[in-house]
């Protein structure tokens, strides 16, 4: 692409008249004013003749670099200046960026080791009028401190600070587009988590780009959370399963078995270290707790189930349990009141009644049923409303504070 200079077509209109039409006259002045591969080598020879990338490339030593985006680094170089028309009209030229001074920008926070930006094979875009854009590609790993209270339904806030090492603000100073410091026209959704909101800091020669994100809990909640909430529901099916299958405590045991596989595979999925304790490992604790004593409560009754009548008669105490769980019984399954009153008024033949002790264990089984159902409802009600609430509260606090 060459630029056309009205003055050259003027001179050959004068000089030939009209033999030349208006056609030829801009092939002609194209040609006087084309770029060779001489030229452009020895405007790259002019440059870098005196040029030390060691030395910060300003003459009062005084400038700003602006930051934005992925990174898109732009700084005025005072010693890559050009006249375009001394070398063909140039106005634009691609160097190497290890061939000038740079900015020694580098991750501040990285997870294992700190490198330069960029990369040997990327060049450098200057015009003439000594302004260097440099938008190196870099893919960042840096540390983040996540709290994972609310996992999987937490929200995370990561920085990334880049940094120029080897100045301080009083010679080199960081500037952003506050209007858009991070670009997203490049962004993809990403399976794990949505981004909520970026932001980004600049103090001296630091800036520190913040990025606040929300985890996806689909994959945890469908993949862990409901199969171990339905065996929690399957262990208290253990008192609805007749003691006398001879099968209730395998069950027990099975399921607590699983449980406790299903706990070995969330250990995987939580970040290894935090400085927060999840509320999922507690919820899960607590049914792995009710599970275990799922396992108890069906021993000790197939224990009592083994007692003798004759030698170990019922005592009082279970006699209480089993008139309670009677009473419980007629009311809730909507029996005759008269029925109900019976049990009542009689409740001292209920105490000198001769019981069974397949009787007892058949009124623990109701009560136990509805007693571990209503504990894990309870539990994973309030896990659930915690998670889904108490992080929005948290959120909205932080957002307070920040303003």
């Amino acid at each position: 692409m060459c630029d056309v200079n009205s003055n050259y077509l003027a001179a050959i209109g004068e000089e030939q008249g009209n033999i030349f039409d208006g056609k030829v006259s801009v092939i002609v002045a194209a040609l006087i004013e084309a770029q060779t591969a001489n030229e452009t080598k020895a405007l790259i020879t002019k440059l870098l003749a005196e040029y030390n990338k060691d030395v910060r490339p300003v003459t009062y030593q005084k400038e700003s670099i602006k930051l934005a985006g992925y990174l898109l680094i732009i700084w005025s170089d005072e010693f890559l200046t050009w006249t375009p028309t001394d070398y063909g009209g140039i106005d634009t030229i691609f160097l190497p960026q290890d061939d000038i001074w740079r900015p020694d920008a580098a991750l501040q926070n990285a997870f294992k080791e700190v490198t330069d930006l960029g990369s040997k094979y990327l060049k450098v875009q200057i015009d003439s009028k000594g302004l260097v854009v440099w938008a190196p590609y870099q893919i960042f790993h840096s540390t983040c401190d996540v709290n994972i209270k609310y996992f999987p339904f937490d929200v995370q806030e990561c920085q990334i600070t880049i940094t120029a090492w080897s100045y301080t603000d009083e010679y080199v100073r960081i500037d952003i587009n506050e209007d858009d410091p991070i670009d997203h026209f490049l962004y993809k959704e990403n399976a794990m988590w949505t981004l909520i909101d970026t932001s980004a800091e600049a103090y001296g020669p630091t800036v520190i780009f913040k990025i606040k994100m929300k985890r996806k809990p689909n994959h945890v909640v469908i993949n862990i959370l409901v199969p171990l909430l339905l065996l929690s529901f399957l262990a208290v099916l253990t008192f609805v399963l007749p003691v006398t299958s001879g099968e209730r405590a395998s069950y027990a045991v099975t399921i607590f078995l699983s449980v406790a596989v299903f706990l070995t595979i969330l250990s995987s999925e939580l970040p290894s270290s935090s400085d927060n304790v999840p509320i999922l490992s507690i919820y899960l604790a607590i049914l792995c707790f009710d599970t275990t004593a799922i396992v108890v409560v069906t021993l000790l009754q197939l224990r009592l189930l083994t007692r003798d009548e004759s030698d170990q008669p019922v005592n009082g105490c279970f006699k209480i349990i089993y008139s309670i769980t009677m009473a419980i019984r007629c009311k809730t399954g909507g029996k005759k009141r008269g029925h109900s009153n019976n049990n009542e008024n009689n409740g001292v033949d209920v105490m000198t009644k001769t019981l069974s002790w397949l009787e007892v264990v058949n009124a623990l089984d109701f009560l136990f049923f509805w007693f571990f159902l209503f504990c894990t409802v309870a539990v994973t009600t309030y896990y659930f409303v915690i998670c889904t609430t108490n992080q929005s509260d948290e959120e909205n606090l932080q957002e307070i504070g920040n303003f």
